[in-house]
């Protein structure tokens, strides 16, 4: 797509560089095989620009102001920019940002009332030992994962893990795994791993490793609870329920005080690729029952599973400008709409922004136009707001002076918008969200207010 402006510099043309990844990204919930075409995604959208700037500009050096749409995400990761993807998109972005103003918009994610995100401080463990429950839906034909990141200040064989099933009458009924190197299996790479068997039979796999050398990470891997029409030969399925895993803490002591931060992988892709997966999520034994009114039960959550620090695993990185979406009538939240932590953080990433994902509490989801007969299609989530936000930083990008786009780069370039909040704004133009604590860390500083085109 072309669009042309004339300005006293002369027409200056703005070009949509589409991409189109494989379904097989989809296929497996864990992330697992997506870091490849994402990252080569970036590789070839760098290049692509490059190549338009030399047809334009007719020489090799003048390089155009871009911004990415990035609308992937997983649940899963270590939630501290330095995961392998985030850390390598990163470092593109920051280097591109020397020749020219490149903004990454990524989604902060839909599982903020998922149950996905447990934290344990070090005054939970009693008689050091700290326990949770894992709930594994039934019929969920795919495989469900759990993180335990422990912090990175934490020894080798400093905390043991052991995994029990909802069933008590098998031999093999727990399973321990310690952080420490199985230096006979894997020399190079400090991992432990062992499989997961009920009578005999093996449905899945428990591992700690030692990522990037730098966290000990748990990873827990277990086989679909359902197997009907499995094609696999002998495959197993791991019986659902609910499943808990103790931590135990080193008999004389541990010297971390930071807290440990689990996450169970999303594993509801959408149904059009019809992998029938059902969520599992995390269990707190020590909450209290939960009131039958859901208009009178707080959905912020304060104990060991939390809503706050549920952002998308890829987009930690400090050069991440980070979407979250709101009601456009109340200007509250939307209820899946993921956050960053508020206290107790192994990351300090916060939402930068967010546009309209609701048109209303009675109106859920946005008009989105369809592909055929003009035809109108509804959409939520924080993967349909990122896109809101990069078109308008995109016209930021293509309207104002290069040195004033360069100057706001420390802010992920959302500083560019502060022009329509600089005095008493009208909700219409945008506010500043004055709410407390809670509300700016889930929506940021700013409300896109006039970033969804309303249809007739």
């Amino acid at each position: 797509m072309r669009l042309e402006e004339r300005h006293n510099t002369g027409t200056r043309p703005v070009r949509i560089i589409a991409v189109q990844l494989p379904n097989t990204v989809a296929w497996d919930t864990s992330g697992f095989g997506k870091d490849m075409h994402m990252l080569s995604a970036v590789h070839y959208i760098f290049n692509r620009a490059k190549h338009l700037a030399e047809n334009y500009y007719k020489d090799d050096k003048t390089e155009i102001p871009t911004v990415i749409n990035f609308s992937y995400g997983w649940s899963g990761g270590r939630h501290d920019g330095q995961d392998y993807l985030e850390a390598a998109i990163g470092e593109l972005i920051d280097a591109r940002r020397q020749i020219a103003p490149t903004a990454i918009v990524m989604p902060s994610g839909n599982v903020f009332d998922e149950n996905l995100h447990g934290i344990i401080n070090c005054q939970d463990f009693k008689n050091n030992q700290y326990e949770f429950g894992w709930q594994l839906q039934p019929d969920d034909r795919t495989s469900s994962y759990l993180e335990i990141w422990f912090p990175d200040d934490t020894d080798d064989e400093d905390f043991t893990i052991c995994l029990s099933h909802p069933f008590k009458f098998a031999a093999d009924d727990v399973i321990e795994i310690v952080l420490k190197h199985n230096i006979q299996r894997t020399p190079d790479i400090k991992r432990r791993f062992d499989v997961i068997s009920i009578n005999g039979k093996i449905i899945g796999q428990i591992s700690v490793d030692k990522h990037r050398d730098t966290r000990w990470r748990c990873l827990i891997a277990l086989a679909p609870t359902s197997i009907s029409g499995n094609s696999s030969a002998g495959a197993n399925a791991a019986p659902a329920g609910k499943w808990k895993i103790n931590i135990v803490k080193k008999a004389n002591g541990v010297k971390s005080t930071k807290a440990i931060h689990c996450y169970v992988q999303r594993d509801d892709d959408p149904a059009i690729f019809k992998t029938d997966g059902r969520q599992s999520r995390l269990v707190d034994f020590k909450s209290p029952p939960v009131n039958p009114n859901p208009i009178a039960t707080s959905k912020i959550k304060k104990g060991f599973v939390q809503n706050f620090g549920t952002l998308s695993g890829v987009s930690n990185h400090n050069s991440t400008t980070l979407v979250a979406g709101f009601d456009a009538v109340t200007n509250k939240p939307a209820d899946y709409s993921s956050a960053g932590n508020i206290s107790n953080i192994i990351e300090d990433k916060k939402v930068n922004i967010s546009a309209i994902l609701e048109r209303s509490p009675s109106q859920q989801c946005v008009l989105a136009a369809g592909v055929k007969s003009r035809s109108l299609s509804i959409l939520n989530g924080t993967s349909s707001a990122a896109p809101l936000v990069t078109r308008e930083l995109a016209k930021k990008f293509y309207k104002l002076a290069p040195t004033l786009v360069q100057a706001q780069m420390a802010t992920n370039y959302v500083g560019l918008f502060e022009e329509k909040i600089a005095s008493a704004i009208s909700e219409s133009d945008g506010i500043f969200n004055k709410g407390n604590d809670e509300n700016i860390t889930r929506l940021g500083n700013f409300l896109l207010s006039r970033s969804y085109i309303y249809q007739p």
